[in-house]
C-alpha cells in the first residue's frame, strides 16, 4: 500500500545477460506521489512502434513492425519501486522501501509477454538459476502447460514454485505450544525488544486451515516418501478456489541448511471426477513448462515404481488435517519478511481416528523486496553447484541469437544452488531465528527436535505408513 509522501517510480525494463539482475531499466514510465486523498492509481501509457524502438535502443534499418520488436525482445517488464522512509532501520530520505513487478514478477505481476512462450526457449533458460524464493505467473494461453492441461487448470490463476526455506521444530505437548504463543504475543507488545532484535514491524493473527491430502490407494506411497500432495481450504476462500499444492524433495547441505522445492496451482473442481486421466498425465509430465509434474518426478527419482503407479492409478483422498495456527509476520530491514507460525495440527481418517502434533516454524516469507537485499542472482553453469565468474562479453554472447526471457518457475537444479544461502535475507532469517528462540523463548536451539513434515508424522501415527 502506498503511503503519503512516498515516491513511486515505475520503470520499463528489458531482459539482461547480467547474471545479477533479471531486468535492465530502459525508461522511467511514470512517477507517482500518493497523497491522503489519492493513493490508488491507474495509469495508461501508449507508445508508437517508433517510440518503443527508440526506448529499447533498437537499430532499425528496414521497415518497422511489431516483429521488429519481438525478434529481439520476447517480453518486457514494468517494475515499481516504493521510495520513502517507512520500514527502514536507518532512515534515508527516498530510500527504497520495496519493489514489485518486473520481469521476475515480484508480487505476481509486472511481466509484459509479447509473444507466447515456447518449450524450447523455456528449456534454454535452465542453465541460469532462479534464486528468488517464490516464482509465479498467472496461467493463460501464452503458457504451453496451460494449453496442454487447461481441462484441469484454472486460467487466470497463478502457478507458483517455491524454494521453501523453513526451520520447523517439534513440541511435545499443547502446553509447550501455549508457552511459545504467549512469548510471541509478548514480543508483539514489546516495541523495545523488537527494536533490539531488528524487527521494524510485527503483526499477528490466528488462522484455521483444512488440508485434504491425496495419495495412491493402499500403500500411501507419496506420504511414505515424504511427498505432500494436498488441497488447502480456508473458510474465507473465494468461490471456485481449489488450491492444489505439491511439496517435493528436500535438499540439505553439510551445514544443516534445508530447502524444499514446492509447487502449486489452482485446479478445476472437475479434476478429480471427469479429469482424473488428465490429472495423472499432469502429475507425471516432464515438459519444460510443467513445474508441478517436474517437481513430482524429481522427488520420485529414486523410486520409479511409484511414478509408474502415479501414471496408471487415480489419486484418492487419504487424510484430512485441520491446523489451528497462530501466525506472526516480522518485517526487517530492506523489506525482508520472516513468517512465524505455532501450529496444532490434527489428522483424521474416515473412520474418525485422529492424532495431533504440535510445532513451530520460521520461514522466509516475502524476502528480497529491494535491490539492497538482493545481491544473489542466476548463476551460470548447469548444476548450480558453483558460482562461475563470467565476463561481460560472455554474458552477452550466451544470448547471441536467442531472445532472453526470465523463466517464471524454479527447476530442480535451483534447489541445490549454494548461492541461495548467501543471500542477505537468508542471513537475516538465520539471525532472527536464533535470537527469538534464545532470547524470547528461552530455549536451547540445539536441544530442539527438528520437524519438517507434519503430514508424514501424522500418517505414521495413524498407521497409514
Amino acid at each position: 500500500m502506498a503511503q503519503p509522501k512516498d515516491l513511486i517510480p515505475i520503470y520499463l525494463e528489458t531482459p539482461t545477460a547480467d547474471i545479477k539482475k533479471p531486468g535492465e531499466r530502459q525508461l522511467m514510465v511514470v512517477l507517482i506521489e500518493p497523497t491522503w486523498d489519492y493513493n490508488h492509481w491507474e495509469v495508461r501509457v501508449e507508445y508508437t512502434l517508433a517510440q518503443l524502438a527508440a526506448i529499447l535502443k533498437l537499430d532499425v534499418s528496414g521497415p518497422l513492425t511489431a516483429n521488429t520488436i519481438t525478434a529481439r525482445y520476447r517480453e518486457l517488464g514494468l517494475r515499481a519501486q516504493w521510495l520513502g522512509v517507512a520500514d527502514q532501520q536507518k532512515i534515508s530520505v527516498n530510500g527504497v522501501r520495496h519493489e514489485s513487478g518486473g520481469l521476475d514478477q515480484k508480487g505476481g505481476s509486472g511481466k509484459l509477454r509479447l509473444v507466447p512462450y515456447t518449450l524450447r526457449e523455456l528449456a534454454d533458460t535452465e542453465n541460469r538459476r532462479n534464486t528468488s524464493w517464490n516464482m509465479s505467473e498467472k496461467l493463460n494461453t501464452s503458457r504451453p502447460v496451460f494449453n496442454t492441461f487447461q481441462g484441469i487448470l484454472q486460467g487466470g490463476k497463478e502457478m507458483m514454485t517455491t524454494l521453501e526455506c523453513e526451520a520447523e521444530y517439534k513440541l511435545g505437548s499443547e502446553g509447550e505450544l501455549d508457552q511459545v504463543i504467549f512469548a510471541m504475543n509478548k514480543l508483539q507488545d514489546d516495541g523495545e525488544l523488537q527494536k533490539r532484535l531488528g524487527i521494524l514491524k510485527m503483526t499477528g493473527e490466528q488462522k484455521v486451515y483444512e488440508d485434504t491430502y491425496f495419495d495412491l490407494p493402499g500403500k500411501c506411497d507419496l506420504l511414505a516418501n515424504r511427498i505432500v500432495l494436498r488441497r488447502r481450504h480456508r473458510g474465507t476462500d473465494a468461490g471456485g478456489t481449489y488450491l492444489f499444492a505439491l511439496k517435493g524433495a528436500t535438499y540439505q547441505d553439510g551445514e544443516g541448511r534445508r530447502l524444499r522445492l514446492a509447487a502449486q496451482c489452482q485446479l478445476k473442481s472437475t479434476a478429480f471426477t471427469t479429469g482424473q486421466a488428465l490429472l495423472r498425465r499432469f502429475l507425471t509430465d516432464d515438459s519444460a513448462d510443467n513445474a508441478v509434474g517436474r517437481t513430482m518426478l524429481h522427488a520420485l527419482d529414486q523410486v520409479k515404481p511409484v511414478i509408474a503407479r502415479l501414471g496408471q492409478e487415480d489419486i484418492v483422498s487419504t487424510l484430512t488435517v485441520v491446523s489451528n495456527r497462530d501466525t506472526f509476520t516480522m518485517t526487517l530491514a530492506n523489506g525482508t519478511q520472516i513468517d512465524f507460525s505455532a501450529d496444532k495440527a490434527t489428522g483424521r481418517l474416515g473412520d474418525g481416528t485422529s492424532a495431533t502434533v504440535y510445532s513451530f516454524e520460521f520461514g522466509v516469507g516475502h524476502p528480497a523486496l529491494t535491490q539492497a537485499a538482493t545481491t544473489g542472482g542466476p548463476t551460470s553453469g548447469s548444476d548450480g553447484e558453483t558460482v562461475k565468474k563470467v565476463s561481460v562479453k560472455d554474458r552477452i554472447g550466451q544470448f547471441a541469437g536467442t531472445p532472453q526471457i526470465v523463466r517464471p518457475y524454479h527447476v530442480p537444479a535451483d534447489l541445490v544452488n549454494p548461492a541461495v544461502f548467501e543471500q542477505p535475507d537468508y542471513q537475516q532469517f538465520v539471525k532472527l531465528l536464533h535470537a527469538v528462540v534464545t532470547d524470547v523463548f528461552q530455549l536451547d536451539i540445539k536441544q530442539l527436535q527438528l520437524g519438517g513434515n507434519k503430514a508424514h508424522e501424522l500418517a505414521r501415527l495413524l498407521s497409514l505408513i
